[in-house]
């Protein structure tokens, strides 16, 4: 079978989001109401340096379509996200 070389010349950045634990006594600006709480942190990371270039931190009960809205997503870039993030109000930039 021939393989096809599928090259995007556009700009290329990975979206993910992580749930991050945290110690009640360090982080006193989350509103806890139980002792096992976290934060959800969604980084946009630029392909080609390996960097991320956009981080934002919010509560953990946030949706990750809901918390990626406060992401600068621009237009003429390629984003390559999970499923989670699927949503026509993220796609209307």
């Amino acid at each position: 079978m021939k393989r096809t070389k599928f090259e995007i010349k556009l700009k290329i950045y990975l979206l993910d989001g992580t749930t991050i634990s945290l110690c009640l006594s360090l982080f006193d600006w989350v509103k806890y109401k139980t002792k096992n709480e976290a934060v959800k942190m969604h980084t946009l990371l630029d392909y080609d340096v390996h960097l991320p270039s956009y981080v934002n931190i919010i509560d953990r009960k946030t949706a990750d379509n809901k918390g990626v809205q406060y992401i600068p997503l621009l237009k003429g870039i390629v984003i390559v996200a999970n499923r989670f993030y699927n949503g026509f109000s993220i796609l209307n930039v």
